[in-house]
């Protein structure tokens, strides 16, 4: 599916004027939270909206032999089931 330039120019001057997506939201509930926190728990050093922000860092995850497997299994399932 295309879209005519003029269709796009129409998308792009919205977003430009009330930006949406994940990026915005997240900083939008960080103000929030921001808001809240230093006005109702009134902390020694204010917090600030980065606080609040996702770790977007990439987690490595670790090899995991067959034992280790074994022992988180049977912590969730002692009985075998």
């Amino acid at each position: 599916m295309e879209m005519s330039v003029s269709k796009f120019d129409d998308w792009f001057n919205h977003y430009m004027k009330e930006p949406w997506g994940y990026e915005f939201e997240m900083y939008r509930h960080a103000e929030l939270c921001t808001y809240v926190v230093n006005g109702t728990y009134n902390p020694k050093e204010p917090v600030k909206p980065s606080d609040f922000y996702p770790n977007r860092e990439p987690v490595e995850e670790q090899e995991k032999s067959e034992q280790d497997i074994e022992a988180i299994l049977r912590n969730r399932f002692p009985n075998g089931k």
